[in-house]
Protein backbone atom coordinates (compact mmCIF):
# COMPACT_ATOMS: atom_id res chain seq x y z
CA UNK A 1 0.00 0.00 0.00
CA UNK A 2 1.79 3.40 -0.98
CA UNK A 3 1.16 6.35 1.38
CA UNK A 4 -1.91 8.03 -1.02
CA UNK A 5 -3.80 5.04 -0.35
CA UNK A 6 -2.95 4.78 3.27
CA UNK A 7 -3.96 8.80 3.78
CA UNK A 8 -7.10 8.25 2.03
CA UNK A 9 -8.21 5.00 3.80
CA UNK A 10 -7.82 7.29 6.88
CA UNK A 11 -9.69 9.95 5.85
CA UNK A 12 -12.20 7.69 5.02
CA UNK A 13 -11.64 6.01 8.34
CA UNK A 14 -12.34 9.33 10.27
CA UNK A 15 -15.54 10.10 8.47
CA UNK A 16 -17.05 6.17 9.43
CA UNK A 17 -15.75 6.76 12.99
CA UNK A 18 -17.96 10.03 13.23
CA UNK A 19 -21.00 8.32 11.18
CA UNK A 20 -21.48 5.78 13.62
CA UNK A 21 -20.88 7.44 16.56
CA UNK A 22 -23.45 9.62 14.98
CA UNK A 23 -25.75 6.86 14.80
CA UNK A 24 -24.72 5.52 18.49
CA UNK A 25 -26.08 8.50 20.02
CA UNK A 26 -28.90 9.24 17.78
CA UNK A 27 -30.30 5.76 18.94
CA UNK A 28 -29.10 6.76 22.61
CA UNK A 29 -31.46 10.09 22.64
CA UNK A 30 -34.22 8.04 21.25
CA UNK A 31 -34.06 5.16 23.26
CA UNK A 32 -33.57 8.01 26.13
CA UNK A 33 -30.25 5.99 27.13
CA UNK A 34 -28.66 7.28 30.48
CA UNK A 35 -25.94 9.18 30.22
CA UNK A 36 -22.83 8.63 32.46
CA UNK A 37 -23.36 12.24 33.57
CA UNK A 38 -26.29 15.59 32.48
CA UNK A 39 -24.40 16.83 29.19
CA UNK A 40 -22.46 13.92 28.78
CA UNK A 41 -23.34 13.37 25.06
CA UNK A 42 -23.30 16.67 23.41
CA UNK A 43 -20.11 16.54 25.04
CA UNK A 44 -19.24 13.42 23.12
CA UNK A 45 -20.42 14.86 20.19
CA UNK A 46 -18.51 18.50 20.25
CA UNK A 47 -15.39 15.62 20.54
CA UNK A 48 -16.21 13.64 18.13
CA UNK A 49 -17.40 15.97 15.75
CA UNK A 50 -13.70 18.04 16.23
CA UNK A 51 -11.36 14.98 16.29
CA UNK A 52 -12.69 13.58 13.46
CA UNK A 53 -12.88 16.49 11.23
CA UNK A 54 -9.14 17.10 12.35
CA UNK A 55 -8.35 13.34 11.87
CA UNK A 56 -9.82 13.72 8.04
CA UNK A 57 -7.90 17.18 7.64
CA UNK A 58 -4.77 15.78 8.79
CA UNK A 59 -5.47 12.57 6.80
CA UNK A 60 -5.55 14.92 3.59
CA UNK A 61 -3.22 17.79 4.40
CA UNK A 62 -0.57 15.85 2.27
CA UNK A 63 -2.68 16.07 -0.46
CA UNK A 64 -2.86 19.40 -0.93
CA UNK A 65 1.24 19.69 -0.24
CA UNK A 66 1.34 17.00 -3.21
CA UNK A 67 -0.75 19.71 -5.25
CA UNK A 68 1.74 22.51 -5.16
CA UNK A 69 4.60 19.84 -5.73
CA UNK A 70 5.69 19.79 -2.21
CA UNK A 71 6.86 16.36 -0.74
CA UNK A 72 10.42 17.27 0.98
CA UNK A 73 10.98 15.47 3.91
CA UNK A 74 11.12 18.95 5.68
CA UNK A 75 7.32 19.21 4.77
CA UNK A 76 6.86 15.84 6.06
CA UNK A 77 8.20 16.95 9.70
CA UNK A 78 6.34 20.34 9.90
CA UNK A 79 3.33 18.86 9.38
CA UNK A 80 3.58 16.38 11.43
CA UNK A 81 4.55 18.89 13.88
CA UNK A 82 1.71 20.86 13.03
CA UNK A 83 -0.58 17.97 13.67
CA UNK A 84 1.45 17.19 17.36
CA UNK A 85 0.90 20.64 18.41
CA UNK A 86 -2.79 21.06 17.48
CA UNK A 87 -3.36 17.56 19.22
CA UNK A 88 -1.68 18.32 22.42
CA UNK A 89 -3.24 21.61 22.49
CA UNK A 90 -6.63 20.22 21.81
CA UNK A 91 -5.85 17.64 24.64
CA UNK A 92 -4.80 20.38 27.33
CA UNK A 93 -8.05 22.47 26.62
CA UNK A 94 -10.51 19.35 26.19
CA UNK A 95 -9.53 17.78 29.59
CA UNK A 96 -9.67 21.24 31.58
CA UNK A 97 -13.16 22.02 29.77
CA UNK A 98 -13.85 18.01 30.65
CA UNK A 99 -12.89 19.00 34.15
CA UNK A 100 -14.78 22.03 34.58
CA UNK A 101 -18.03 20.98 33.10
CA UNK A 102 -17.98 17.42 35.04
CA UNK A 103 -15.59 17.61 38.13
CA UNK A 104 -16.63 15.40 40.35
CA UNK A 105 -19.15 13.66 37.91
CA UNK A 106 -16.56 11.76 35.67
CA UNK A 107 -16.61 8.29 36.13
CA UNK A 108 -13.60 6.54 37.55
CA UNK A 109 -13.28 4.48 33.92
CA UNK A 110 -13.28 7.89 32.29
CA UNK A 111 -10.03 8.90 34.08
CA UNK A 112 -8.46 5.18 33.18
CA UNK A 113 -9.14 6.34 29.38
CA UNK A 114 -7.97 9.66 30.00
CA UNK A 115 -4.79 8.29 30.89
CA UNK A 116 -4.23 6.55 27.76
CA UNK A 117 -5.74 9.63 25.76
CA UNK A 118 -3.01 11.25 27.63
CA UNK A 119 -0.26 8.48 27.33
CA UNK A 120 -0.87 8.54 23.44
CA UNK A 121 -1.41 12.59 22.86
CA UNK A 122 1.44 13.52 24.41
CA UNK A 123 3.84 10.54 23.96
CA UNK A 124 3.15 10.45 19.91
CA UNK A 125 3.86 14.51 20.16
CA UNK A 126 7.36 13.46 22.06
CA UNK A 127 8.14 10.97 19.20
CA UNK A 128 7.52 13.35 16.47
CA UNK A 129 9.09 16.59 18.32
CA UNK A 130 12.26 14.26 18.95
CA UNK A 131 12.36 13.29 15.45
CA UNK A 132 11.79 17.06 14.19
CA UNK A 133 14.76 18.46 16.04
CA UNK A 134 17.11 15.22 15.02
CA UNK A 135 17.26 13.46 18.54
CA UNK A 136 15.62 10.18 16.43
CA UNK A 137 15.59 9.03 13.20
CA UNK A 138 12.74 7.65 11.77
CA UNK A 139 10.76 7.37 8.65
CA UNK A 140 8.71 10.33 7.49
CA UNK A 141 5.61 8.83 6.78
CA UNK A 142 5.91 6.89 10.38
CA UNK A 143 6.52 10.51 12.29
CA UNK A 144 3.15 11.46 10.36
CA UNK A 145 0.94 8.75 11.00
CA UNK A 146 2.28 9.08 14.77
CA UNK A 147 1.28 12.67 15.17
CA UNK A 148 -2.43 11.97 13.78
CA UNK A 149 -2.74 8.84 15.88
CA UNK A 150 -4.51 10.92 18.77
CA UNK A 151 -6.79 12.34 16.52
CA UNK A 152 -8.29 8.42 15.60
CA UNK A 153 -7.79 7.14 18.70
CA UNK A 154 -9.78 10.01 20.44
CA UNK A 155 -12.52 9.54 17.84
CA UNK A 156 -12.73 5.64 18.75
CA UNK A 157 -12.38 6.56 22.11
CA UNK A 158 -15.63 8.56 22.24
CA UNK A 159 -17.39 6.14 19.72
CA UNK A 160 -16.84 3.36 22.61
CA UNK A 161 -17.88 5.42 25.61
CA UNK A 162 -20.97 6.06 23.38
CA UNK A 163 -21.74 2.23 23.03
CA UNK A 164 -20.94 1.63 26.28
CA UNK A 165 -23.70 4.26 27.54
CA UNK A 166 -25.72 2.53 25.14
CA UNK A 167 -25.66 -0.64 26.00
CA UNK A 168 -25.53 0.06 29.77
CA UNK A 169 -29.03 2.12 29.45
CA UNK A 170 -30.38 -1.16 27.44
CA UNK A 171 -29.67 -2.90 30.19
CA UNK A 172 -30.98 -0.39 32.46
CA UNK A 173 -34.23 -0.85 30.74
CA UNK A 174 -34.83 -4.46 30.45
CA UNK A 175 -34.03 -4.33 34.47
CA UNK A 176 -37.23 -2.47 34.80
Amino acid sequence: MDTADLLLALAEIAIAIAGLAGIVLSFAAQRGGSEAEPGMRSWRIEVLVTTSAAGFSFSIAPFFLAAFERSDPEDWVALSVVSSLAAGAYATCGLRTQRARFGALIPYGHHVSDGSFILITFGSAALVLCNAVGLIEIPHLAAYLCSIAPWFFTSLLVFFRAVLDLTRGGREEGED
